[in-house]
């Protein structure tokens, strides 16, 4: 199946990919799946649990974890399977410059690498994990894409890319101002970076999302501004949010950001307290689950 479009997550050919990538049989993929697409984040819990590392708290252990364990696999693929996703993904699509380099920070799996190449795009996957660069190759190889691939931000050579496009990562940076400038380091001038980074939602769902970068719910200043990006457009919940590596004033009070400049009152919330969007999440989720029941 095309996974840029709906899929069954339990497809026999989905299930056989995620199994050559993650190691497992093919019987233990479906079930991880199962249970991924019943429970989201149980992959992800499960793995930290084996490992000894607690949920939400920085660790140099989950530089390994993210780098080796296969529960990745079954946790992104999951989430490529769900409509939001493919929400996200549309938005991103239409807020990309014109075709040029790309840089896919963290893209995992490398779908949405995929769906940038089918628009003309040259991308480059850039993610630590072991398993989902297996997936990931493969995945680009079927579908006849050309996608260069690294596992490093350190082996992308600075100033190459035309924009970059961050999607779900700062939220699990120890550092996510570092990481920011690292990644305004791999842009042009002129560079346009596309960013999600949900640090509001820290709960059972995102068990490697950090509480520590709450602080960064809804703020522009020390993360992209200092940077030197400047916001330019974007979505309500900065699902995403468009910015540019230029010079001069940040023009926060530009029309193009009414909806994220008031999305960011909203985000800061989370800075107090992440429960409201936790208790949010788990409504959706428990509405997932009835719709599946129904059919």
């Amino acid at each position: 199946p095309d996974l840029c479009a709906p899929f069954d997550l339990l497809d026999e050919a989905v299930v056989a990919r995620a199994a050559h990538a993650a190691g497992d049989t093919p019987e233990r993929a479906r079930a991880a799946l199962a249970r991924e697409r019943d429970t989201p984040g149980a992959a992800i819990a499960e793995a930290l649990a084996r490992r000894g590392l607690e949920p939400h708290r920085w660790a140099p252990g989950l530089a390994e974890f993210y780098a080796e364990d296969p529960a990745a696999v079954y946790d992104t693929l999951a989430w490529n399977a769900s409509w939001v996703k493919r929400g996200l993904r549309a938005r991103v699509a239409s807020r990309l410059p014109a075709p040029g380099r790309l840089l896919c920070h963290g893209d995992g799996l490398g779908i949405d690498a995929v769906a940038w190449a089918r628009l003309g795009h040259a991308p480059l996957w850039c993610d630590a994990s072991r398993p989902c660069r297996r997936f990931a190759e493969a995945l680009f190889e079927d579908e006849g894409v050309s996608v260069s691939a690294v596992g490093s931000l350190a082996d992308v050579p600075e100033r190459s890319q035309d924009a970059v496009v961050s999607l779900d990562v700062l939220e699990h940076c120890p550092d996510p101002p570092a990481e920011v400038g690292l990644l305004a380091a791999r842009l042009k001038p002129g560079g346009v970076a596309v960013v999600n980074a949900p640090f509001a939602l820290v709960g059972p769902r995102h068990p490697t999302h950090l509480d520590s970068n709450r602080r960064y719910s809804g703020e522009w200043a020390e993360l992209y501004l200092a940077n030197g990006l400047r916001p330019e457009s974007g979505a309500l919940f900065w699902d995403p949010l468009v910015l540019r590596l230029a010079p001069g004033e940040a023009g926060l009070l530009a029309p193009a950001l009414t909806a994220p400049r008031f999305g960011s009152v909203l985000l800061s919330a989370a800075r107090l307290s992440a429960l409201p969007f936790a208790a949010a999440e788990a409504y959706f989720d428990g509405a997932a689950r009835a719709l599946r029941a129904l059919r």
